[in-house]
């Protein structure tokens, strides 16, 4: 029986040869669990593009170890070769899992396409960083703002998660928390126990803080809408999401019910 968890899609973004094997094959996972289509969206370097059409500027090549003129021609071949390597490994990975796969290329910047193709029966995912670098660069910073202030539920996802199995808990705020339906499907579709925690101060960034390990699989929160705003720290990443990353397990952050849909 097909347990409904009210999603279509898992979008996973892709900038250039920043992506993995290994969160791609974890996405394409919890499509299979969860019943989804897996989206690949690679967006394009559009800052990249426009260095390239400046007069004089230069790149260092590891092949000659020497300093070139920077061409637009070579900068967009190269991005196109990447997204086709891109497209090969999610048609690869969704062929194995048996999960409908679609790849297309962005190049509006990223918060335009997000805003032009996710909506609320989306989950976009956010995997952790794998290197400060990538962490500090304004690729991932964007996809982590755009995602965070869509409409979508975002699935933050750490490098190396610490379990594969174990109930999904929900850390609800009341009775009516979103977080606890949204839980409760994907601990069916899965097949796992649901546990539900809540929250005894107001606000989800201080209660988990203090929260004690379930040996949860998944960590299911409804994210306060006054917090979207000031979601971004200077690293790029919320307090919320870097207490949540902290526990090593995925996080799925729901939209509350004072989001606009």
């Amino acid at each position: 029986m097909t347990v409904s968890v009210g999603f279509t899609r898992i979008f996973v973004g892709c900038h250039r040869t920043a992506f993995r094997t290994q969160t791609i094959r974890q996405a394409a996972e919890l499509a299979g669990l969860m019943k989804l289509d897996l989206h690949g969206l690679f967006l394009e370097d559009e800052g990249l593009m426009a260095a390239a059409l400046l007069p004089g500027l230069r790149e260092f090549r590891m092949a000659g170890r020497t300093w070139q003129p920077m061409e637009a021609d070579a900068v967009r071949r190269s991005m196109q070769r990447e997204a086709q390597l891109a497209e090969k490994l999610f048609s690869e990975t969704a062929q194995a899992m048996r999960v409908a796969c679609r790849f297309e290329i962005a190049r509006e910047r990223i918060e335009e396409a997000v805003r032009l193709r996710f909506g609320r029966t989306d989950i976009v995912l956010v995997a952790e960083p794998k290197t400060p670098a990538d962490r500090a660069g304004e690729a991932f910073r964007s996809w982590f703002a755009a995602a965070s202030r869509s409409a979508s539920t975002v699935l933050y996802l750490p490098q190396r998660p610490v379990r594969s199995r174990g109930p999904v808990l929900a850390l609800a705020a009341s009775p009516d928390d979103p977080s606890l339906a949204v839980a409760r499907a994907i601990a069916a579709a899965v097949g796992e126990e649901f546990q539900a925690e809540s929250l005894a101060v107001s606000d989800p960034v201080s209660a988990l803080a203090v929260l004690p390990s379930h040996r949860e699989r998944m960590l299911v929160i409804s994210r306060p809408v006054e917090a979207l705003g000031e979601a971004l720290g200077e690293s790029g990443e919320g307090e919320l999401t870097r207490l949540a990353l902290a526990r090593r397990v995925p996080v799925l952050l729901v939209p509350g019910p004072g989001e606009a849909s």
